[in-house]
């Protein structure tokens, strides 16, 4: 292996402080709240609107399938990457796709505000899904823009570009999602009846502001370098293509009466999705017709989209492996080079055993946490806090605190490496779990606020050095899809799996203390892993490339 000196730690707490007077930063803290509000929308918001109206725990837990999205964005993250929007992509690559997304997801705040839980859950469901699509697709550009703002060789200011970052999410999530709730609760005691769909629409402003400032105030660079990069691989897996060894690959699909059947079989799933949903059950409070009338949708269509896809793979192939020359060969060359040539390059990069040691540390570390965050608004709310009290501690004390601890999070692990920082925050993260077991049995106000503010504190330092970590993994002309695919995997276990945290707590039977004790074990795993590495990832934590020759 090839390493490459690592540039040098911040030495001192002022030379660790002037990271934070670049230019760039508050730049950050913008792309951070433009990602994290989204989350307001299809979180918080819909949590309590749901409980409100009377679901159950089960059911709520069920609908955070929405989140899934968040797990698979990596699929189509090279689009991101490499196809240029007509008339916005004058914006930048970046900032194109951010505004495309923003807008989106106005209009299905628009139309979410128009629908009730009781007759609606269905499309209620399918728009949360919609928003979460589009603030996925638009985190991939996010990322890549942050990561971007910030050179290879500038190791050290990852880790605060990575707290501003983290900062900006939380105020995006944490003090937008406050007002929201504040004004939620003042609308409902002015005698409006329908406050919450009043609530999104009053949140339109935020859409609006976060885009306006986003095209005043954050500059994009061409990018030249990058799609010299991308031309020069499509141009490698064309040669590739058109090899013998692929036509034969591809001979078995050359009959074109494979490829209709495929495209027939995806057309009649997404069809079957659509009569079997109208079958299920009619939604009830206590029940979950209409999520999982939402849920077979969504699972049909992946099913669909797997089939269309493996159509395209197959027409590409034949196409690109036939050694003609034209269009369609080009571009669908073009096409399977930004989806692979990323994995190559990581792969060469980083090697095979990095890799695997990313895809497990990053799929387990956050699995706890992601149990405690899904309920913790419906173990307020049973606990007797209002959503006044929510909003003053969890949502505003919490996410002031989260700020501060993201920037102390980023001195540390600049001065003491991310090794250190992910390690320490692991353990930390674990053990404040435990105050919300003993919050479950004593649920005093102090003591809410105490163990909010020590979660963000553990949380805080436990993103920045993971944030910080990935993206100092990421190939710059493969940004996007490098760091979507990383994500997504820690987006899967903790969206996915923690979709059945309401199930988990109604199969102990509301028991909150036994809840948060088993959150706390799920940390483990990954600290252990982590220890069992360090000597192998070490080098990545300095900022060092490591590169399998």
């Amino acid at each position: 292996m090839n390493q490459p000196p690592a540039a040098p730690a911040a030495d001192t707490l002022a030379g660790a402080l002037r990271m934070y007077l670049d230019w760039r930063m508050p730049r950050i803290i913008l792309l951070g709240l433009i990602s994290g509000f989204p989350w307001v929308l299809i979180g918080s918001m819909i949590t309590l609107w749901l409980k409100e109206e009377g679901f159950s725990r089960s059911g709520i837990g069920l609908f955070g399938i929405v989140f899934t999205v968040y797990a698979f964005n990596m699929l189509w993250a090279p689009i991101v990457d490499a196809i240029r929007l007509p008339l916005l992509s004058r914006l930048g690559q970046r900032r194109s796709w951010i505004i495309l997304m923003q807008s989106l997801i106005a209009v299905w705040m628009l139309l979410l505000a128009g629908l009730n839980p009781h007759d609606d859950i269905y499309l209620i469901s399918v728009l949360a899904f919609l928003i979460a699509a589009c603030s996925a697709t638009q985190d991939v550009a996010v990322d890549a823009l942050r990561i971007e703002l910030i050179g290879e060789a500038e190791p050290n200011k990852v880790g605060a570009a990575s707290a501003m970052a983290t900062s900006g999410w939380w105020v995006g999530y944490g003090l937008f999602g406050a007002l929201a709730l504040v004004l939620a609760e003042l609308l409902e005691e002015a005698g409006i009846e329908r406050y919450w769909q009043t609530t999104y629409l009053a949140l339109l402003f935020v859409v609006v502001l976060s885009s306006v400032l986003l095209l005043l105030f954050v500059r994009e660079g061409k990018g030249q370098g990058r799609r010299q990069t991308q031309h020069e691989d499509a141009q490698q897996m064309r040669q590739m293509l058109a090899g013998a060894g692929t036509r034969r690959m591809f001979a078995p699909l050359a009959s074109a009466a494979v490829h209709k059947a495929l495209v027939i079989a995806s057309l009649l799933a997404a069809l079957f999705c659509f009569q079997f949903t109208e079958q299920l059950v009619p939604v009830s409070v206590s029940g979950y017709g209409g999520f999982a009338s939402f849920f077979y949708l969504w699972v049909s269509f992946a099913v669909a989209g797997v089939i269309v896809l493996a159509a395209l793979l197959a027409v590409g192939g034949l196409l690109a492996g036939s050694g003609r020359d034209g269009i369609a060969a080009g571009a669908l060359s073009r096409a399977y080079a930004i989806w692979f040539m990323p994995a190559a390059s990581f792969v060469r990069r980083h090697g095979v055993r990095i890799g695997l040691i990313v895809l497990a540390l990053v799929f387990l570390f956050k699995v706890g946490e992601a149990f405690l965050g899904r309920m913790s608004l419906v173990f307020y709310n049973e606990a007797g806090f209002s959503k006044s009290d929510i909003a003053l501690y969890s949502k505003g004390y919490g996410t002031v605190a989260l700020v501060a601890f993201t920037i102390i999070g980023s001195l540390i692990n600049a001065r003491y490496g991310l090794f250190r920082g992910l390690l320490i925050g692991g353990i930390a993260m674990a053990a404040t779990n435990l105050l919300f077991a003993a919050l479950a049995l004593y649920p005093e106000k102090w003591l809410f606020a105490f163990a909010v503010v020590a979660d963000q504190f553990t949380t805080a330092m436990s993103t920045v050095a993971l944030v910080a970590f990935l993206s100092q993994l990421c190939d710059r002309a493969y940004t996007a899809t490098q760091y979507a695919a990383l994500a997504s995997l820690g987006n899967f276990s903790r969206t996915t799996l923690a979709a059945g945290s309401g199930v988990v707590v109604d199969s102990l039977g509301g028991n909150w203390t036994l809840f948060f004790i088993l959150t706390t074990l799920m940390v483990l795993p990954s600290l252990l892993l982590l220890l069992y590495v360090r000597r192998d990832i070490q080098p990545v934590m300095e900022g060092q490339t490591v590169r399998v020759l």
